[in-house]
């Protein structure tokens, strides 16, 4: 099968998107497809592209379309993308959209349509009421006057959870919602990972215990309550540090405010951006992995976190029901007192800690491969491909 795959960026520095849906391209690579990669290109973003094909098994087996951004027009318009995109949809089975609003995708929503491509969207949260709470009014005029058009001539819609489906149908959309989580790849769980790589770079958290959070520095990550928590945390034991790792993404200096009006300064480390196996050593170095996070699509770092076998503690608003389902960690209020007492009931409890990261192995093994979720991803491709679209 003929697959292409549309989004902004594979910047791991803009967010989840840019790792997630190449990761989801390298699966259906790996299991034979004729899979192709298209995203607006820049050479500011070329370290971070390096690191998202470092880190992705399978991404070798990807053909890349390379658009460039040129400027306003691109930004705007992506006016640069029209011939490649024509060219590339041309010659596929299926295309494959992440993301909603930005214009190398509604192009190639456009271009599908006129060419009678089958497309699938992927909003990756970004179509609940959250999200489109921020720049409210220019989401609306666009969902009003053509991303709904566009939305309603999908194949399906491609929902990570069902939280996800469940708050986009107010929306009143006229195709098919289908629930497909993100995943990772079992291969890159290394049970004989040297803890120390993370310790050899950061050598001032060595024979500290510490809580990591591990994501962009935005807003909509709770950074604000995480410090409001920690510094409840430290109130009760001083036993723990807390480490933040991530690229800013326009919070940090509200961050080291906050930091600095708790008093946190020696126990709080803003370390930036870890990728690979410094990523990972430092997953299996932390007492827990916390994310109060406002709003999530489906998060690569719980679930990595918990294949890692780190406990979780995160935010009902992550959208990740099946920790409480299945016992595999805490899935709280987003309030800084509920989140530090879940915090402190980790530490207080070895036994109760050992079973939820026992648990979340098991889940993560079951329910979120890669392989797996790819093979139903195409299934799906092909069954509505086989039985028609949706009426719209």
């Amino acid at each position: 099968m003929k697959i292409f795959h549309v989004l902004k960026t594979i910047d791991p520095s803009h967010g989840g998107p840019a790792v997630s849906a190449p990761s989801l391209a390298a699966a259906q690579a790996k299991q034979g497809h004729q899979v192709s990669l298209a995203f607006m290109y820049s050479k500011e973003q070329q370290e971070g592209i390096n690191k998202t094909k470092k880190n992705i098994p399978y991404f070798d087996g990807i053909d890349l379309v390379l658009i460039p951004n040129k400027g306003i027009k691109d930004k705007i318009f992506a006016i640069s993308a029209i011939k490649l995109l024509l060219n590339e949809i041309r010659k596929a089975d299926i295309v494959h959209i992440h993301g909603v609003w930005d214009p190398i995708v509604l192009q190639s929503a456009i271009i599908a349509l006129f060419l009678n491509t089958p497309f699938v969207f992927s909003p990756r949260g970004m179509l609940d009421p959250w999200s489109l709470s921020q720049k409210k009014w220019r989401k609306r005029i666009m969902l009003t006057f053509l991303s709904r058009y566009l939305l309603n001539k999908s194949l399906f819609i491609h929902c990570l959870n069902e939280t996800e489906k469940n708050l986009i149908k107010p929306l009143n959309l006229r195709c098919e919602l289908r629930v497909f989580p993100n995943g990772i790849f079992p291969e890159k769980v290394k049970d004989n990972l040297d803890k120390n790589i993370f310790f050899n770079s950061f050598p001032q958290l060595k024979n500290k215990p510490f809580i990591l959070f591990l994501s962009r520095l935005h807003y909509k990550k709770g950074l604000d309550i995480l410090i409001d928590c920690f510094a409840k945390v430290t109130s009760q034991t001083g036993n723990l540090d807390l480490v933040i790792a991530g690229n800013d993404d326009g919070e940090q200096a509200n961050l080291e405010h906050k930091i600095k009006e708790n008093n946190l300064g020696s126990k709080v480390h803003v370390i930036g951006p870890i990728y690979g196996d410094l990523k990972y050593s430092a997953l299996r170095n932390a007492e827990c992995f916390v994310l109060p996070s406002r709003q999530e699509g489906f998060s690569m770092a719980i679930t990595e976190a918990m294949a890692y076998g780190c406990a979780v503690v995160v935010s009902e608003e992550c959208h990740f029901p099946e920790i409480s389902e299945y016992s595999a960690g805490y899935e709280v209020s987003l309030d800084a007192e509920v989140f530090s007492q879940a915090i402190l009931s980790l530490q207080n409890n070895a036994e109760q800690k050992n079973d939820f990261i026992h648990s979340a192995k098991k889940l993560v093994a079951s329910m979120f491969s890669w392989h797996r979720i790819a093979e139903e991803i195409v299934s799906a491709y092909q069954v509505k491909k086989k039985y028609g679209e949706i009426s719209n």
